[in-house]
């Protein structure tokens, strides 16, 4: 089981640059997808205190169970073949897929710093800072983002950012819904 803290900003172009500048690199960009279930969909998060996803990444599927602490995300995961036999696991147990999550990722290091550039379909451009390794967290965090240029605000999970959304643009509901079915849809067929 694993400890994770981060946090999270949204970036654009040029601190993309500079975040390229100053981190050395760890693993090249690839594609993840996320799809998250729950009990009570967005909710499910804030009312059982952990989150259930199947993760496609470049290495693989895998089962993720994440849990808040006040010391951060407890993380305990399982490899399985296919996506849907991710799918079909979570289904069996009663639990709704609510959101997916299409992006590219790349991951860096900057000194004891984990700095993966999220490219994230439908929300845009972001760096994830875990500190989970850092002795001096708090330290280096505040450097890294002087050095790229960060001064803006730290944003919330990539699941509140969604929910915020469909609370208050139809469009993006619309999108969002539909690319949800067509996902489980596909998979569930075997396509």
């Amino acid at each position: 089981m694993n400890i994770e803290k981060e946090v999270r900003f949204l970036i654009n172009e040029e601190q993309y640059q500079n975040i390229l500048q100053n981190t050395t690199p760890l693993e090249p960009e690839s594609d993840t997808l996320d799809i998250t279930f729950g009990y009570d969909g967005f909710n499910s998060l804030k009312k059982y205190g952990f989150v259930c996803r199947v993760r496609k990444k470049k290495k693989g599927i895998v089962l993720e169970i994440k849990k808040k602490t006040t010391d951060g995300w407890f993380e305990q995961e399982a490899k399985v073949e296919t996506l849907s036999d991710g799918i079909n696991f979570f289904s069996f147990l009663n639990m709704s897929p609510y959101m997916y999550l299409c992006k590219k990722r790349e991951i860096r290091k900057y000194k004891n710093l984990k700095i993966f550039i999220d490219k994230v379909e439908l929300l845009g451009n972001f760096v994830e800072i875990e500190y989970q390794d850092s002795k001096s967290s708090n330290e280096e965090v505040d450097e890294f983002k002087v050095k790229v240029g960060i001064d803006s605000s730290e944003e919330d999970l990539y699941g509140n950012i969604i929910m915020e959304k469909l609370e208050i643009d139809s469009e993006f509901k619309e999108n969002f819904e539909k690319g949800l079915k067509i996902l489980i849809d596909k998979e569930k067929e075997g396509i």
